[in-house]
């Protein structure tokens, strides 16, 4: 990826599945606590693991994460300007080099028709979510996470993966402020 100033925030893992979570719920989340890898079944690492392709929603103490489902290596958070919510976005696979600003261009590319809503709605009863591995846990994480900015509100939850020019093949779970 070629450097930018103006990064986005992102999860990294080395697999497994990433969890967008209310603020208010991340000290209710327990990653792979008390358990002894590769037998994290009953874990919350484990519960997320199970969460089907492209993305879930999970109990998480009083309300509710988002779990992106699957392998993703990485995860970014881009705002939206024209809207409240925003994209999670997870690459598939791309070229060499490539900069924030393409894949910034792509969530704006994506236009209403390409989505499909997964039936799911993400409550946000606090100012903000926690972008991070599902495998871990705060306040010692292991793997970089962000803090994302986000309105109160109802999240519908849509889906959609493509190609975009300079190569990147990209999986987009967009939350959209209900009415």
């Amino acid at each position: 990826m070629s450097d930018e100033p103006d990064e986005l925030p992102l999860a990294i893992s080395d697999g497994g599945p990433h969890l967008f979570l209310p603020w208010d719920l991340v000290s209710h989340w327990h990653g792979v606590d008390g358990g002894v890898l590769p037998d994290f079944a009953d874990t919350d690492y484990g519960r997320a693991c199970d969460v089907p392709k492209p993305a879930g929603l999970l109990p998480v103490g009083p309300g509710q994460g988002l779990v992106i489902a699957g392998n993703p290596a990485m995860t970014y958070w881009v705002d939206t300007p024209n809207r409240t919510g925003g994209d999670l976005v997870v690459p598939r696979a791309w070229a060499d080099d490539f900069s924030y600003s393409q894949i910034r261009v792509a969530c704006g590319e994506s236009t209403p028709k390409l989505f499909r809503d997964l039936g799911l709605v993400l409550p946000n009863p606090s100012q903000g979510c926690c972008l991070f591995a599902a495998c871990d846990r705060a306040p010692a994480r292991v793997y970089p996470n962000s803090w994302v900015p986000l309105a109160p509100g109802n999240y519908r939850i849509l889906a959609a993966e493509g190609e975009w020019p300079a190569g990147l093949h990209l999986q987009l779970i967009r939350l959209a402020l209900e009415q």
